[in-house]
């Protein structure tokens, strides 16, 4: 029996991956249902924090944002306020917090809470120690614990949806047919090929697919550390009111919703040439002593993609060995400044995209790791004047097939230059700013064409 017997066992190994996912569209018809948030904390051992991180947190925001009530602490802190009374208490014993407004007949919440000289003095010490000021940290298990309920492997496509997502793009039906089963591979993806062929605008318009939401925490604390995880540019949150200025959002669910955790789109993560290793590990800020979550944690849930794979700071051969264990196992394993060392799941679908050709970038053990590779070069003729229509379309320019016809045969076929996918808009961007230089209405003619080839093309 040859190794590739239609009686192996993977095959339904395969199809079980896709008994419990759901069809994605990208208009929002079908789509998975969200994981929901974690419930609010009800009691102070559900934040999954001891009683000295809170006692800090109250002392530094009281520190930075000045005197205020409970409930506004409680916003800031991404707690209920009810779960601070003993925090506070402790605190007003120990001559560290002192409060105004707490008079015989006032009503209850209004009183303002506000550090001492002393709860000042203990304040400064906490942020020498430890410079975060935001919402309580979540524990790091249920940070693990979210990441795989609302994975990204979640969803699947089908052809229709595949059309509906790229719709209005010119892309070969075999590109599509395989960026489609990329997708419901939930593994990864290898976009290679000439530059102009349209890798990142290809693999920014295959976010469209990733449906529904993901909670994002503030921040999880891990070996006594914290590392911040909301970034807003990268999280874009979708709950009534975004957080502003470090408060905790309370969002749809009010309430019932621990505050601790901000309802998001889907991330997508871009990194290209200024991507380092230092960037896929924990950062430390030296001046806060606190942590930020590296690319691909902040990427949970989504898509994240290395545009422009050998162009970076780090050696291309240090940079994909780092993915050798996540792309395997699923799971990844960051390491703090002390040494400790913790695993997070690895739910990100990685994309890479590169114009170098992948024998050069990789040996074959890692490209076989990478789940689909696809090829995407020059275009055939009626893809280039299709791409030519749509951009003199969406500059308010005649299209004139003619004179494209014209670019074809007298400079494309005399100099072999391929059709790439980004020449008609380049091309049309030049027509247009010749004419803004004279003052003339552009316009698709053989001339304007002639001159903006002369000066886009490198002459020999």
């Amino acid at each position: 029996m040859s190794l590739f017997s239609p009686a192996a066992e993977a095959t339904p190994e395969v199809l079980e991956r896709f008994r419990h996912r759901k069809l994605s569209s990208p208009s929002g018809g079908s789509r998975p249902e969200a994981s929901p948030c974690p419930a609010a904390p009800r009691a102070a051992a559900d934040l999954g924090v001891g009683p000295e991180t809170l006692l800090q947190l109250v002392l530094k925001h009281l520190h930075t944002g000045g005197a205020q009530r409970l409930d506004t602490l409680g916003r800031n802190l991404g707690v209920p306020a009810s779960l601070l009374q003993d925090t506070i208490a402790f605190l007003r014993r120990e001559h560290l917090v002192e409060v105004h407004g707490a008079r015989p007949g006032a009503p209850s919440g209004t009183e303002t809470y506000f550090l001492t000289q002393q709860g000042r003095e203990r304040a400064r010490s906490h942020l020498l120690d430890d410079g975060y000021i935001g919402p309580v940290p979540v524990p790091l298990d249920q940070f693990q614990r979210q990441i795989e309920a609302q994975s990204v492997a979640g969803t699947v496509v089908d052809r229709a949806s595949m059309a509906e997502a790229f719709a209005g793009l010119v892309v070969p039906e075999r590109v599509l047919e395989q960026l489609g089963a990329a997708f419901n591979s939930a593994s990864s993806l290898f976009l290679y090929g000439p530059a102009g062929t349209g890798k990142t605008m290809l693999a920014t318009q295959f976010a469209r697919l990733l449906q529904g939401e993901v909670a994002v925490p503030y921040a999880f604390s891990v070996d006594g550390q914290i590392v911040r995880v909301f970034d807003p540019v990268y999280h874009v949150p979708t709950e009534s009111r975004a957080p502003e200025s470090g408060a905790a959002s309370l969002g749809r669910g009010g309430e019932d919703q621990d505050r601790r955790w901000v309802r998001c789109r889907r991330p997508v993560v871009i990194a290209g040439g200024e991507l380092t290793a230092d960037m896929l590990e924990p950062a430390h800020h030296a001046a806060g002593n606190f942590y930020e979550a590296p690319l691909q944690v902040k990427a949970a849930g989504g898509l994240l993609m290395i545009d422009d794979l050998g162009r970076q700071q780090v050696d291309v051969t240090t940079l994909l060995n780092r993915w050798v264990v996540p792309l395997e196992s699923g799971v990844d394993y960051l390491a703090l400044r002390s040494g400790a060392k913790f695993p997070v799941p690895f739910d990100a679908f990685p994309v890479f995209a590169t114009n170098l050709r992948p024998k050069d970038l990789a040996d074959n053990a890692f490209l076989r790791r990478l789940g689909y590779k696809v090829h995407l070069g020059p275009l055939d003729e009626d893809g280039y004047r299709a791409i030519f229509a749509q951009y003199c379309r969406a500059n308010g320019l005649e299209y004139r097939d003619q004179a494209v016809t014209y670019l074809l045969r007298e400079h494309y076929e005399p100099t072999g230059t391929p059709l790439i996918a980004c020449h008609p808009r380049d091309l049309v961007n030049k027509i247009i700013e010749f004419a803004l230089f004279e003052g003339e209405e552009p316009g698709l003619t053989e001339e304007a064409l002639a001159r903006a080839w002369n000066v886009y093309f490198v002459q020999e």
